[in-house]
């Protein structure tokens, strides 16, 4: 069985349909009270896309 790195080189540009996190083109912003509207604000004016709810879950999530 090929180790994960592997995996992921095989799947070459399809891994991004998989997730846009393996080619790098999404991240995830830990949480954070202090500053939040602002910290927003400034992730939404990134020219991707923002959330802040995914999956259901209270995660912030950047993509390009």
């Amino acid at each position: 069985m090929p180790w994960p790195l592997e995996t992921l080189k095989k799947l070459g540009n399809d891994a991004g349909a998989i997730s846009k996190h393996l080619t790098g083109d999404a991240f995830d912003v830990q949480l954070v009270t202090k500053n939040a509207d602002a910290i927003k604000k400034t992730l939404n004016s990134l020219g991707g896309k923002f959330l802040d709810h995914e999956g259901g879950l209270c995660r912030w999530h950047v993509q390009f």
